[in-house]
């Protein structure tokens, strides 16, 4: 199956950097997963029952990593929103 994450500006203003479950890209996967925990780091994003789950895990888009990089480490960032695809063919293995 594939899904469509959509990062908003609101998802942006409201995501706190290096925070792996409150970043724009957690937040936007939510809406795609509800009543699952959302974890993002740079290689993959995280689905799973609680934060002690390991869950599945999606691997994210070489651009979309970068991205995650660069709203974390970047003070002169200035991110505007985005879409990708995550699909269960490119799970993490």
């Amino acid at each position: 199956m594939k899904y469509t994450i959509n990062v908003t500006q609101e998802d942006i203003n409201s995501g706190i950097r290096q925070q792996c479950l409150h970043c724009p890209v957690a937040i936007a996967a939510k809406r795609i997963f509800p009543n699952k925990c959302i974890s993002v780091v740079p290689a993959h994003i995280r689905v799973g029952k609680n934060e002690f789950d390991n869950g599945i895990l999606y691997k994210l888009p070489d651009d979309v990593a970068q991205w995650i990089t660069d709203f974390d480490w970047k003070h002169n960032f200035n991110p505007e929103p985005f879409s990708f695809e995550i699909s269960d063919d490119n799970l993490w293995s």
